[in-house]
Order: C-alpha cells, then sequence, then structure tokens
C-alpha cells in the first residue's frame, strides 16, 4: 500500500476534513496537485492529472463527472450519501474511464468487514438463535445516517441486521459488529481519530487506478488484490 500516482491529481472537495488530509499526504509523498475544487470554485492547472479523488459532496458529481470527460483522468469517489442517480452517472463514465468507488477508504476497515463475513458464516452455522447489530457512531457533522459503511457491515450480516447510528463525539468515526447469544458476545470494532491513513491509503487506490482500463472498481476489491486474498 505504499505505491503513490505517477501523475499529478485533481483534489475535490480539497477544504474538507478528507480532501486536507489527501491534500497534505500529496505535499508529504511529492505527488503534485494540479487542480483543486472548493466550496470557491475550481483551481484548474495546466496539463492533465491522472486522477481526480473526490472528496466533496453528492450535488459535485455533475462538475466532476464532466471535468473527468473533458480531461480523461481516473474518478476515485470517496463521497458519502450518493443518491441513486449517481449509479447512472458512474455507468456512463466507467464507458470511457476507470472509476472506483470508495465508501470506506481504510484498509482495517476493509479486514473488518471481512472478518465481519467470515465471523456471520461461522455464527450462522454454530449459534442459529444468534442476534446481529452494527453500532455506528459519527461526529453532528456527518449529514448520512447510517453511513454507507454501517450499511455494507449489516449486509454481510444475517436477517437485514439493525444498525444503531448515533452522532455524537470527536473525528473520525465507530464501527462496530456485535453478535450475541445467551450469556455471551462477539465484538469486532474499527474506530478512527484522524485521517491520515484513509488518505494515505487514496493516494495508493490512486495508483491502482490511473494504470487500469475504463470500468467501474470498488476499494474493497482493490484492497482485496493488493492483499492478495479474494473478495
Amino acid at each position: 500500500m505504499s505505491r503513490t500516482p505517477d501523475r499529478p491529481v485533481a483534489v475535490v472537495g480539497a477544504t474538507g476534513r478528507l480532501g486536507r488530509a489527501v491534500v497534505a499526504a500529496c505535499e508529504g509523498t511529492g505527488v503534485p496537485v494540479m487542480t483543486v475544487a472548493d466550496s470557491a470554485g475550481w483551481t484548474i492547472g495546466a496539463g492533465m492529472p491522472g486522477v481526480v479523488i473526490d472528496a466533496s459532496r453528492p450535488a459535485a458529481l455533475d462538475a466532476v463527472a464532466a471535468y473527468c470527460v473533458r480531461t480523461g483522468a481516473a474518478l476515485l469517489s470517496c463521497v458519502s450519501g450518493r443518491p441513486d442517480a449517481a449509479n447512472e452517472t458512474f455507468a456512463d463514465l466507467a464507458q470511457e474511464i476507470p472509476v472506483m468507488i470508495a465508501t470506506n477508504l481504510s484498509p482495517l476497515h476493509w479486514l473488518q468487514a471481512r472478518a465481519t463475513e467470515l465471523a456471520a458464516g461461522l455464527a450462522a452455522a454454530l449459534v442459529p438463535d444468534a442476534e446481529y447489530t452494527v453500532l455506528d457512531r459519527h461526529p453532528t457533522t456527518k449529514l448520512d445516517a447510517p453511513s454507507a459503511t454501517a450499511k455494507n457491515l449489516a449486509a454481510l450480516l444475517p436477517d437485514g441486521a439493525p444498525i444503531l447510528a448515533q452522532r455524537y463525539g470527536a473525528p473520525v468515526s465507530d464501527h462496530q459488529v456485535v453478535i450475541t447469544a445467551v450469556g455471551e458476545s462477539w465484538e469486532l470494532s474499527h474506530r478512527v481519530r484522524d485521517l491520515r491513513g484513509p488518505a494515505a491509503a487514496a493516494l495508493s487506490l490512486a495508483a491502482w487506478l490511473e494504470q487500469a482500463a475504463a470500468g467501474r472498481y470498488t476499494a474493497a476489491e482493490v484492497f482485496a488484490e493488493l492483499a492478495g486474498a479474494t473478495t
């Protein structure tokens, strides 16, 4: 997970928490940030970026898509709370450029998801009356509840496991999977307190993406490939 893009990148949402962390990761690794976009507008540099890292808001997708088409840059979408209509935009883009959807940029979250899937399958066979819950905590600035990360974890559990979403406390997030049975419980937690790790992972994913063929990919698929595992 140490590779960085060979070409400059564009960062959309550059003044948000994740956007700032991505820009800082670029500065720390010598990756040029050619274009930035934030609430003040677009600052477009000369030349063509290899990858657009979108850490903005769902409403910016049309402008981001148009920029990708114009420049031929791949798209790494790290935006939460996407509407269903975004899928059509991604499908159209994927005909022309590589598009990666990153519900969660953390490799340790990917490990949590893999462990959750394994544990759920084993528990269902061994403890038929087990109950499953996902706890989802973000600060009050998180716009969507439950988060996409929590929904993905719940989808790995039997019978539409409930999600308890709470919005309070410090950045960045806590996600916990709990399996309970009579007199005992199994818990798997992933806590993020700053975005340096996810930002570094974004650059590794961007490096993979700028070499990819046109098509639609997920961060989970690439983490599995980089780890030498299957999804």
